[in-house]
């Protein structure tokens, strides 16, 4: 079954060597809307538990079983190191038991110990209550974790910002110094110039990210009206070089206007670019790389999508949701800040981030949508009366 942020899934593997007594207990929860995993020993629930498909919520045991005991499997599941030590086990038995085994239960990990015959209805509450606990302890753990990871976040981004700055200065006073030196003897050799400029606009798109840093979690960014095929073109400029042998290029070139922020606009295509040349890598094709940009106009909203023939996702479908720490880049290692922080950049555009794979080897295709706008008056002035001035020169 599937579940809501409000209502997770739940799903209980019940154990018990009896087939009548599974079977009963499996339609009980079952009508309380709980998924259930059946195991008629405790080898077989050792079985379902290694695959973890589904992820448990609660293990209901009965403690009589020929072969491996109810305790027996209750030990296996809290022992040191195991992968399944958080999950809660309730057993049960049809004996009354004498007071020590009583305690050796709860002693060992057990969250309830419980006698039957009992009224089924008890029964199902004190599994959903060991559950909705469970469940919510691990929701306070997830929601540790991701504030611990965002404030160590905070933290580099406070600590590096005067850095960035510095290596960005430095950067862009040497391209300003080399094209000082060279302006008495222009570069003949195209490519020279083509590099220099790439240096020039690259400096400058780092002096303006550094300057971003230290107020990019406060701060929301000021959009104005962009003409999106030429700053995409700018961007390809720059990145040709950092993903040769591999073809990039832009496949439609409408002409677009969108509500955005150049600068970090352009700080979220050049990561998605660089992600797709990475999973070009990733796939390891010796020749035939390529990273295509299109353009689309979809309604209200410009679409903006980079598509690569790389090692695609592992679960097909489209993923609009994207956690910090969370990587796709699960060969290389990546830190899962990329995608997230794009994410958060575009939301802020009131824009849309999402990609899109038919699974492993079949490539990703990232779009990113944004406002569309009509295209601003040139100073001032109608497009008409601007139109009409062109056509008198």
């Amino acid at each position: 079954m599937s579940g809501t942020p409000e209502h997770p899934a739940r799903c209980i593997l019940v154990v018990d060597d009896n087939p009548t007594v599974l079977r009963l207990m499996g339609s009980l929860f079952e009508e309380e809307g709980i998924d259930v995993c059946l195991a008629l020993s405790a080898a077989e629930a050792k079985q379902h538990l290694r695959r973890q498909q589904p992820p448990f919520d609660l293990v209901l045991s009965d403690i009589q079983m020929p072969g491996e005991s109810g305790f027996d499997l209750l030990q296996w599941i809290k022992q040191t190191g195991s992968p399944y030590h958080d999950l809660p086990v309730l057993l049960t038995t049809a004996q009354l038991p004498e007071a020590e085994n009583r305690v050796k239960g709860l002693a060992m990990g057990a969250v309830d110990y419980v006698v039957r015959p009992i009224e089924l209805k008890e029964l199902v509450l004190r599994a959903i209550n060991a559950i909705d606990h469970y469940q919510h302890v691990k929701a306070l753990e997830t929601s540790l974790q991701s504030s611990e990871h965002l404030a160590m976040v905070g933290r580099l981004m406070a600590a590096s910002n005067h850095e960035v700055k510095n290596l960005a200065m430095i950067v862009r006073v040497c391209a300003d110094q080399v094209q000082r030196l060279l302006n008495p003897s222009p570069i003949q050799h195209p490519k020279a110039a083509a590099a220099l400029a790439a240096l020039t606009e690259a400096s400058t798109l780092l002096t303006e990210v550094a300057r971003s840093l230290s107020t990019f979690a406060t701060t929301r960014v000021s959009c104005r009206p962009l003409e999106l095929t030429a700053l995409v073109e700018q961007v390809i400029v720059l990145m040709r070089p950092m993903v040769k042998p591999y073809r990039l290029e832009l496949a439609s070139q409408p002409q677009a206007w969108v509500m955005a922020h150049e600068v970090r606009l352009k700080q979220v295509l050049i990561n998605l670019i660089l992600n797709a040349h990475d999973a070009i890598v990733e796939l390891a094709p010796e020749q035939g790389g390529r990273i295509i940009i299109s353009l689309a106009a979809k309604g209200e909203f410009v679409s903006l999508s980079v598509t690569d023939n790389g090692i695609g996702l592992e679960t097909p479908g489209v993923r609009r949701e994207f956690a910090a720490f969370a990587t796709t880049k699960k060969l290389r290692g990546g830190q899962g800040l990329g995608l997230w922080l794009c994410s958060r950049i575009i939301g802020d555009m009131q824009g849309t981030l999402e990609l899109s794979s038919k699974g492993v080897g079949t490539g990703v295709t990232a779009t990113v949508s944004l406002l569309r706008v009509e295209a601003p008056e040139p100073d001032g002035l109608s497009l008409e009366v601007a139109k009409y001035l062109q056509d008198l020169e």
